[in-house]
């Protein structure tokens, strides 16, 4: 059995704290990828389209966005693929929302309850396979759905199909814990795929169990980075082939560039950021939505502090490489400063130098520490945070240029 796996598209998403034209750009981009997908599936000739839930925001679906969708299932309907679609928290299923009012064509299977029902996937009227699926039926759902599903073995490839937070999966934490499983109530249920969503994270939830979240179509803030898509999945009895497939026109970055000690011109710093923006780039620049931060050991330290002056280096940026969105943070900055003639001196700096030397040197001070480690745990602790802490202590210390 072949098969598109995607989920957590969100189309009509708000996109709130940015510009209009950027926040109409993501909202394109969301609906592209989604026909990426399409196209991928009419491509390959799948047996079946799996939509694991939050394909859009209930309250915000707009018309021009229902008519995309519309079209688009329309377009796997004339391939001959048949689709199935689990309902999220986002997109609930139970009447009087819109996934239940939506005139979906015949090739949809919409799992809009928490009872989970068995689908046969055939082609040409030849089963290919099994999906299982259970929806959310309304926007709270606080119990597990997989614990409902069958047990029962079949003979031909099967697919689970849920919106859920899976316990312990990567970046679970970062979503609200709705319809939550485990991993034994997945493995309790015999398939031999589980077509996750919720969390916007692409992962393989365990590497010894077929379970996975394709992650969100299209990253909708700067914590969603990368490249973002779908699963394709070819699933035979036994273990699965999962590919997968960048869909995503717009991708948002998260960089850090450490600044060179030696420059105090503003010039001089960004043709210095567009040499490593250029290295950094996989590809043209006007695709990637940039938060960019600036670290290390530089003398324009209070400068770049300035939020005029990070909005001015981030303009004259953007105008070179052509990105729709930049944004130029302070990191971690300090001055570069000579510390060797303090770490004897008979000053405060000079003592706390003298600990954090004693620190990572191996040998701890007699420091009553509160901390919920052990003995072990607390060394290693104390010597992560010391490394570092030399240049900051003395960036506070030290009046502004008086490093000699």
């Amino acid at each position: 059995m072949k098969f598109v796996h995607l989920a957590d598209a969100h189309l009509d998403t708000p996109f709130y704290g940015q510009g209009e034209d950027l926040r109409r750009r993501l909202r394109e981009a969301a609906r592209k990828s989604f026909s990426q997908a399409v196209d991928w599936a009419l491509d390959r000739r799948a047996h079946a389209f799996l939509i694991a839930g939050d394909l859009f925001d209930n309250d915000l679906l707009s018309f021009t966005t229902e008519r995309f969708l519309l079209g688009e299932m329309g377009r796997l309907q004339t391939g001959g693929i048949q689709v199935f679609y689990a309902t999220g928290n986002h997109d609930p299923g139970q009447a009087g929302y819109r996934a239940h009012a939506l005139p979906w064509p015949e090739n949809v299977t919409l799992f809009r309850e928490g009872k989970p029902q068995i689908v046969e996937v055939h082609v040409e009227g030849k089963p290919v396979g099994y999906v299982t699926g259970a929806g959310h039926a309304t926007k709270g759902e606080e119990e597990s759905l997989a614990a409902s599903f069958p047990r029962e073995k079949r003979d031909l490839p099967h697919v689970g199909l849920l919106h859920t937070q899976v316990a312990f999966a990567k970046e679970s934490a970062a979503h609200n814990p709705y319809a939550p499983s485990t991993r034994e109530e997945l493995a309790a249920c015999p398939v031999d795929y589980w077509a996750l969503g919720h969390i916007h994270t692409r992962q393989q939830v365990w590497p010894d169990f077929c379970a996975y979240y394709p992650g969100n179509i299209q990253g909708r803030n700067p914590r969603e980075t990368g490249p973002k898509g779908f699963y394709w999945v070819e699933l035979a009895k036994g273990s699965p082939k999962v590919e997968f497939v960048p869909s995503a026109s717009l991708e948002w970055l998260d960089l850090a560039i450490e600044l060179p000690e030696d420059e105090v011109a503003v010039d001089g710093l960004i043709e210095f950021l567009g040499r490593k923006l250029e290295a950094e780039l996989p590809s043209h620049g006007s695709r990637y939505l940039v938060r960019l931060w600036l670290v290390g050991r530089t003398p324009l330290v209070r400068e770049l502090q300035e939020e005029e002056n990070l909005q001015m280096i981030g303009d004259e940026l953007q105008g070179m490489f052509g990105f729709p969105w930049l944004e130029v943070r302070p990191g971690s900055l300090l001055y570069p400063i000579d510390l060797a003639p303090y770490r004897d001196s008979p000053s405060v700096l000079g003592e706390l130098l003298a600990i954090m030397g004693e620190i990572q040197g191996g040998d701890l001070p007699d420091l009553e520490l509160e901390l919920a480690f052990n003995a072990p745990d607390r060394v290693r602790y104390l010597r992560e945070l010391a490394r570092g802490l030399e240049l900051e202590a003395a960036a506070r210390l030290i009046p502004r240029g008086d490093d000699k």
